[in-house]
């Protein structure tokens, strides 16, 4: 196995978690952490929506 392959086997997948309406990058955080996905094992990345919708 080359040094390149090796490297990419020991990267951890990314996932980008966008929260729904009415919530926020905290709440996604403690909901994915109940579903035991965390970064000893993910490259998580949330966000904050900036666009702020008043109605469903």
């Amino acid at each position: 196995m080359s040094t390149h392959e090796v490297e990419l086997s020991m990267r951890h997948p990314k996932i980008l978690a966008l929260h729904g309406n009415g919530s926020n990058k905290a709440i996604t955080q403690l909901q994915l952490q109940n579903l035991d996905i965390n970064e000893k094992y993910y490259e998580l990345t949330c966000l904050n929506g900036t666009i702020q919708v008043n109605h469903p």
